[in-house]
């Protein structure tokens, strides 16, 4: 978890990273281009129980990184579907793309 200057913040969470070639490593994802609010605040617990009921919802989600930051942690969005049926390679194209969501529901804002 990142500190923030009041408290721990919760925009980063602990991902398993299928790799391919049966080789799976746990990473922390930070989402990239949002600041959620501080998880000791109102604000911060709603925002983590969304994310938390969302992706309760789904088998899998999918991760696009685009680096690592200074701590160490992937910057990435995720993506989603509610609809069982969609296959994985439309995700990106079709699915939710949970930083964009938190963006538009307002429990983020933009970093």
């Amino acid at each position: 978890m990142g500190k923030g200057r009041r408290g721990k913040k919760r925009s980063n969470s602990p991902a398993d990273v299928d790799c391919g070639f049966e080789i799976k490593k746990k990473e922390r994802i930070r989402l990239a281009g949002i600041d959620c609010p501080e998880i000791s605040t109102e604000e911060g617990r709603e925002a983590a129980e969304y994310v938390r009921n969302q992706l309760s919802r789904v088998p899998f989600v999918m991760l696009r990184t685009t680096k690592v930051d200074i701590n160490g942690r992937f910057l990435g969005h995720i993506f989603y579907s509610l609809d069982e049926t969609m296959d994985k390679d439309d995700i990106y194209r079709e699915g939710v793309m949970l930083n964009q969501e938190l963006l538009d529901k307002g429990f983020a804002r933009v970093y």
